[in-house]
């Protein structure tokens, strides 16, 4: 029995001598399979790979030779997108921008890589709606869209059209167009061709704006217009065009291919035997009511050859005592004789247009007579010969000057003529705080014993001089 236990003894002490001088036996992997997973649209997915059971370290091949790690295993969540192209909008259909939607989820990005996720909605092109071009020939005025000529609208007969809400009508004398808006209501009023008014147009509580189509023009044969009779003189009456009253605003432009020109007679049936004063835009019920409505003159009006002969200061193209807005426009080669092209005793601002070569062929004689307040922010006014000036100022008013050219005017009084003039008559204030005054025959400003000039800038150039009180500076 004692022997068997000193070999038990021997065999022990051996078997741990012999681990303890081999410390470092290699270890043998017990490779377990992990199998891939896809990956979705959302989620992540992994390759296949081995994973040890007895040491967790990962192998992509059974052997376990390549050992790798969990990260190099995973294989993005990403979608599986397809280009859609564009389908572009038409006058009645509404398009979709290009984009990429996942043919998977089926939701929609607009990059092919799917990062960017967009909505139908972000994708919709807005209808284009018809683009209709007029077109006007023998009388009738046809409508095609410039997008698809398959597009059209129904043909309208008459010289001059008038839209309302959208609805075009046709007339064939500008006095039954504006006549025919009703009270209170906002027309455009468009005229086709060349024609002539014969009759006081009265424009009383209704919103206008009148312009052309291809250049056509309006000739004033004021020989049949309304006269003021209400003075028992016909030296006082006045022939008007248009009679503005109440609450009406009147806007006249022209179009991109030509101006809508205001042209007296050339045959000179303009005249009228029983009234020397005529006027374009008459704010106001009768000659001594002028309190009412507005104008606005925008680019493309041009008002020439109207010649009024009154001895006492009138308008010809505006007279009254509503809001005056002139915007543009051309205004050229009118005659007067004791009247002003602007007779305005409202407010009136001249942000542009062009005021040249109007004349005068008796005394009192101006471009612009206010008799309000004015405001003068741009415009030319260059070649034109008055007597008083280019502006005057009468009544209690105030104008003010800011910007604008004054050149190139002359004066057909003997002492007194200037581009800025205050009538001896009344008290008139000016404010000359910019304007360009250069070339002028007349004076740059002359100011009477009952007006005021206040000058703290501008440019005075190349001029006569300046009167002040009837002396010169």
């Amino acid at each position: 029995m004692k022997k068997l236990f000193s070999i038990v003894i021997v065999v022990l002490l051996t078997a741990c001598l012999f681990v303890a001088c081999n410390p470092e036996q290699p270890h043998v992997h017990e490779l377990e399979l992990v199998p891939a997973v896809a990956a979705t649209c959302t989620t992540p997915g992994n390759t296949a790979y081995y994973k040890c059971s007895g040491c967790d370290l990962l192998f992509s091949d059974a052997e376990g030779q390549n050992e790798i790690t969990l990260e190099s295993t995973v294989v993005p969540a990403a979608h599986t997108t397809q280009s859609v192209a564009a389908v572009p909008a038409t006058c009645e259909a509404a398009g979709v921008a290009a984009h990429y939607e996942c043919t998977v989820c089926h939701k929609l990005f607009s990059d092919a890589a799917g990062t960017t996720e967009v909505t139908a909605e972000s994708l919709a092109v807005a209808v284009l709606g018809h683009d209709y071009v007029a077109a006007y020939s023998e009388g009738v005025t046809t409508w095609t869209c410039s997008r698809d000529n398959s597009h059209t609208l129904p043909a309208v007969e008459g010289k001059v059209l008038v839209l309302v809400d959208g609805v075009y009508t046709g007339y064939n004398t500008l006095e039954a167009a504006c006549n025919a808006v009703a009270e209170n209501a906002t027309a455009t009023i468009i005229v086709n061709e060349d024609i002539s008014v014969a009759e006081t147009i009265t424009v009383a509580n209704k919103n206008l704006t009148i312009m052309n189509r291809d250049g056509a023009n309006v000739t004033i044969q004021d020989a049949v217009m309304t006269h003021d009779t209400d003075t028992g003189s016909t030296s006082n009456q006045v022939a008007r065009m248009f009679q503005i009253n109440g609450t009406s605003a009147f806007v006249v432009s022209g179009n991109t291919t030509g101006s809508l020109k205001f042209q007296g007679a050339a045959d000179g049936s303009a005249a009228h035997t029983e009234c020397n004063r005529r006027v374009l835009f008459f704010l106001g019920a009768t000659k001594t009511n002028l309190a009412s409505g507005s104008v606005t003159l925008n680019d493309g009006v041009e008002v020439t050859g109207i010649e009024s002969t009154g001895t006492t200061s009138f308008g010809v193209v505006v007279r009254g005592y509503g809001d005056v807005t002139i915007n543009g426009g051309n205004y050229h080669d009118n005659t007067m004789a004791g009247n002003a092209l602007f007779c305005v005793y409202g407010t009136t601002v001249i942000n542009g247009g062009t005021f040249k070569d109007n004349t005068s062929t008796a005394n009192s004689s101006s471009v612009v007579q206010n008799c309000g307040t004015l405001t003068v922010n741009g415009g030319l006014f260059d070649g034109n010969s008055q007597q008083y000036g280019v502006i005057v100022g009468a009544t209690p008013s105030t104008t003010n000057i800011v910007g604008g050219t004054f050149s190139n005017n002359s004066s057909t009084h003997a002492t007194a003529g200037a581009a800025i003039y205050t009538n001896s008559a009344a008290t008139a204030v000016f404010n000359i705080s910019g304007g360009t005054f250069t070339g002028n025959t007349l004076y740059d400003y002359y100011e009477t014993s009952k007006g005021t000039i206040n000058i703290t800038g501008g440019s005075f150039v190349t001029n006569n001089g300046t009167y002040v009180n009837g002396v010169k500076q």
